[in-house]
């Protein structure tokens, strides 16, 4: 019996596999160091200089999201909840590392 020899790089072309992959990003909510140093950042400024460095960086973050395949409404709920632990850590109570 005789097998059909395939390419490596016809395995790649398949379109189950175009269609099956799904893209899980780490949740920007929990990348703490980050959370820690916006929210420093944003303690230090003042006036319009807080919602220009609030606005690129959501910005930065939504084009990172979204180069990475996450969809639109994933992105947005992404940066909802890093505006939460953002204030939480602003307000003292930061986000827990085991939450």
């Amino acid at each position: 019996m005789k097998r059909e020899r395939t390419s490596q790089l016809e395995l790649f072309a398949s379109e189950a596999l175009a269609t099956s992959a799904s893209v899980h990003v780490f949740p920007v909510a929990r990348r703490h160091a980050q959370i820690k140093e916006i929210a420093a950042k944003l303690e230090s400024k003042r006036g319009g200089h807080v919602t220009r460095y609030w606005h690129s960086t959501c910005r930065r973050l939504y084009r990172g999201l979204i180069a990475s395949g996450v969809s639109h409404e994933a992105a947005q709920a992404e940066l909802d909840a890093l505006a939460l632990a953002v204030q939480a850590e602003i307000d003292g109570h930061p986000v827990s590392k085991e939450a």
